[in-house]
């Protein structure tokens, strides 16, 4: 907003151990959301703990706020929550997110490799996948045919495994 300018709080390891204290019950109580059959109560509960969670992180890393007056007096935190406009509130909680962390879009897609092939198919185990450790034609194989005078798998490089250093005498 024109005018507006903000100022966010300097992120330590101190002030995420802070947040995520804040954060646990919510998030908490939204996993065991996710638990339950989808219903209109559901969805509404979900939606205000959203909207709890980005209250705190607006109060959370909201340092100051200026050129911006609501009902007559400066804004601050909680009179942006109660009664500001809505694009500037979007706007800081987008800069504290990504000043803490990842985008929306990043924890997306930010699942964590799994190790496990459960349910998968054969083909699409992933490289370093639980699968792939038993493959005969796997890294592991490839490293243990490379490194053991008495494998069976055929090497194909002519190094010895020592980084061409020669020895010393």
């Amino acid at each position: 907003m024109p005018g507006v300018r903000f100022r966010l709080r300097r992120v330590s390891f101190g002030r995420r151990l802070e947040l995520a204290r804040l954060l646990r019950d919510r998030l908490e109580t939204i996993e065991r959301l996710a638990l339950t059959p989808p219903s209109e109560a559901r969805a509404a509960e979900t939606a205000l703990l959203g909207a709890e969670i980005d209250a705190i992180h607006l109060r959370w890393g909201l340092a100051a706020l200026s050129g911006l007056d609501i009902d007559g007096a400066p804004a601050t935190a909680d009179s942006l929550i109660d009664a500001g406009p809505e694009e500037l509130v979007r706007e800081i909680l987008t800069a504290v997110r990504r000043e803490t962390g990842l985008s929306v879009d990043e924890r997306k897609n930010s699942a964590p490799p799994s190790t496990s092939c459960a349910g998968e198919e054969p083909d699409r185990a992933m490289r370093g996948s639980a699968e792939n450790v038993c493959a005969t034609d796997s890294i592991a194989s490839e490293t243990a045919g490379a490194s053991s005078p008495n494998s069976t798998i055929p090497v194909n490089n002519g190094s010895s495994g020592d980084g061409g250093i020669p020895a010393m005498r």
